[in-house]
């Protein structure tokens, strides 16, 4: 009988143990291999292996980059310790709520150190389990420090047998590498019918074609490959593989695009993006739910042969096809939200099903996540959180998504109950009371409270000193500007972007809007020249502000949809290079004063060539005059503040006029405004 993937896991994770038996106990293995390689898998397939040895291995895989995945892999550890007998009853210090964090994290490595013989603990690439930046920072907006303190006892605080996945975040040590092949066997996967089941002459092409070619692909992208071929065509992954050699990520996004273009793949794309918000095993319950079954057929085998794997007692997705930013834009916020609901209600249900003794606290905990990110104000009542963490994601979901911030509020006074040392807790509890402008006194505490227990935080200071702008309190903000930029290393050194995009632009934003341009035009000045040029937020803001200091004279000649470095790279509208009377011999900007029976006003620029100095000067033309040079609108349509360009042809000086369209006052790219400035104005009955 041929050798399959199975047989070679099995083999592999065989060896892998017998090794592990024989070492010490504070060993420490890291298997390597490229996404999609087998690592996992691998890690998984240890544990018969190390069971049958009279080793306890204990699999920690919490979801990863999520506000709970510190919780998540405590409590895989301590159920796990629990089920041996070997936690002494340190489960229920577990499930209080008002038990601090630090002595749950310490209970729970202390029994992994009193059975340190016993333990081996399987760790599915801990380096990635932080939580990640946002799309447009390299920093997180979550405090990590739980499941930074998690992998830090995982990695260099119990002393016991471990084996990791790369990437692992180890720093250095006598680590003993078990290197997955580069190369695969494709027959072990392709020949394998039963393991294809519909997809299974798709396969058997898919192999025919590329053969040995494929030796270089994961398994996870020979599986990637198959599924795009049954949604194209064999002929065009053939010709995409050849050409690319692509990897796993490539893959899924190329099959996501190509989904998009297939009518009979709409439900199955939905589908998709409702998976991805699952986080660990998906049950066949979970998928007959979820509608998997009324699929066509096609569509129903590349869900089950493509996007999905088996492995006992579930299905799992990829992280590669979980985190993939096309898929999840097939949701919208709703979709999301209801998504979530439905998978809160099935862990619900699951829940009231099982005896109490076996229920997982573990289950409980992705229940609530579920709830949360539904943003469900019931959560509290329907499900037991036992971590501040997750009254942070529940706080989180109603003030974002749901916009509701007084029940955001009392989620997070409730968090600081639980752990009044979390400046996270601290900080949005500040935000949603600030947003209500309530009581502007428990926001400015609570702001300073978070700030105290982590100064290095940007969006702590900016939003701290945008309450103090917002509530009328100038000389308070320039001094607490002081502080943050001193806090933050903006005067010792160079941050990354994203301090300056995170604690400079919502300032910078809102002292604009404010008109407070002195303070406004200090904290853009402290922003990086190329910052500012490259980001168009900083282009918006710094080309808002030059109007407005021209306004602030009365004499802004261009606007807003001219960025101010182009300002004098004119002319900005549609001129003819030559014309009867000669060629264009110089243009001016203009704005339109007044209008009266028989005057246009204007107040026209002039900028020195040599020097670069600008000189503004009052033009009066008669109205028979501008309607003859006039290329767009008559006098009698102008109105005072429109923008105009003045061109003049050949030695007579022929004038020419035309008129920039009416547009409002916005530049491209300037950030909103959010809080709404006005708040503490409207609830005071003084603001419109």
């Amino acid at each position: 009988m041929p050798k399959t993937f199975a047989d070679d896991l099995d083999q592999r994770a065989g060896e892998l143990a017998a090794d592990i038996e024989h070492q010490s106990a504070s060993q420490t293995w890291v298997i390597n291999g490229r996404w999609g390689s087998g690592k996992s898998s691998l890690l998984r397939a240890l544990q018969p292996h190390l069971l049958q040895r009279g080793l306890l291995p204990i699999v920690v895989a919490p979801p990863p980059r999520d506000m709970d995945t510190g919780p998540a892999a405590l409590l895989q550890i301590a159920e796990a310790l629990h089920e041996q007998g070997f936690l002494n009853g340190e489960l229920e210090r577990l499930q209080d709520p008002a038990e601090p964090w630090s002595k749950k994290l310490s209970a729970t490595m202390l029994g992994i150190q009193k059975h340190r013989g016993d333990v081996v603990l399987l760790c599915d690439e801990p380096g990635k389990w932080k939580v990640p930046p946002t799309a447009k920072e390299t920093f997180s907006p979550y405090n990590n420090r739980h499941i930074e303190q998690v992998v830090e006892q995982i990695l260099h605080g119990v002393d016991c047998k471990r084996v990791l996945t790369h990437p692992s975040g180890l720093r250095s040590g006598d680590s003993r590498p078990y290197d997955l092949p580069k190369d695969t066997h494709p027959s072990w996967l392709l020949d394998s019918s039963e393991q294809w089941g519909d997809l299974a002459d798709v396969a058997h092409d898919v192999h025919k074609r590329l053969g040995a070619k494929l030796a270089v692909a994961t398994p996870l992208e020979i599986r990637l490959l198959v599924a795009l071929a049954a949604v194209t065509t064999v002929s065009q992954v053939d010709s995409y593989y050849r050409a690319e050699w692509p990897e796993s990520q490539a893959i899924a996004l190329r099959l996501a695009t190509a989904m998009e273009a297939h009518d009979e793949f709409a439900a199955l794309r939905t589908l998709w993006s409702q998976l991805a918000l699952c986080r660990g095993s998906i049950s066949p319950d979970l998928l007959r739910g979820m509608g998997a079954e009324t699929l066509n057929p096609k569509a129903r085998a590349v869900l089950y042969n493509g996007l999905l794997h088996w492995r006992a007692p579930g299905y799992e997705m990829s992280h590669v096809l979980r985190f993939q930013e096309r898929v999840a834009s097939w949701l919208d916020v709703e979709g999301r939200l209801a998504a979530h609901r439905r998978l809160a209600d099935y862990y619900g249900a699951l829940m009231e099903r099982i005896q109490p003794q076996a229920a997982s606290l573990s289950r409980e905990l992705e229940a609530f996540h579920h709830a949360s990110e539904a943003a469900d104000a019931g959560a509290l009542q329907r499900f037991r959180p036992l971590f501040v963490d997750q009254l942070n994601q529940l706080g989180r979901a109603l003030s974002k998504d749901a916009r509701d911030f007084a029940a955001a509020a009392d989620v997070f006074r409730k968090a600081i109950e639980w752990d009044d040392d979390n400046d996270y807790a601290h900080h949005y509890l500040a935000y949603n009371v600030d947003w209500l402008a309530t009581d502007p006194g428990l926001a400015e505490q609570e702001y300073e409270r978070a700030i105290d227990l982590n100064p290095e935080h940007p969006w702590w200071w900016s939003r701290w000193i945008n309450f103090l702008i917002t509530v009328g309190r100038p000389r308070d903000a320039r001094a607490q500007w002081r502080e943050a930029v001193s806090a933050l290393g903006v005067t010792s050194g160079e941050p990354p972007d994203t301090v300056y995009q995170s604690l400079h632009l919502p300032v910078a934003r809102l002292l604009v809007h404010r008109m407070q341009l002195d303070f406004a035009e200090t904290v853009l000045t402290e922003t990086p020249s190329a910052l500012r040029q490259n980001d168009s937020r900083f282009r918006a803001l710094t080309d808002l502000l030059a109007v407005l200091r021209e306004t602030e004279r009365a004499r802004a000649v261009f606007p807003l949809s001219v960025p101010f470095a182009d300002w004098w790279n004119g002319p900005h509208l549609d001129f003819p290079r030559e014309t009867p009377e000669g060629r264009l011999e110089q243009w001016f900007p203009a704005q339109v004063d007044e209008v009266d029976d028989a005057i246009v006003h204007l107040i026209m620029a002039k900028r020195d060539r040599d020097d670069g100095k600008v000189t503004y000067a009052q033009v009066e033309l008669p109205r028979e005059q501008f309607d003859r040079a006039s290329m767009d609108e008559p006098s009698e349509r102008l109105q005072a503040g429109r923008f105009l360009e003045l061109a003049f042809y050949g030695a007579q000086e022929a004038l020419h006029i035309r008129t920039h369209p009416e547009t409002l006052w916005q530049a491209l790219g300037l950030p909103a405004l959010d809080p709404d400035p006005r708040r503490y104005l409207r609830i005071a009955g003084i603001g419109s």
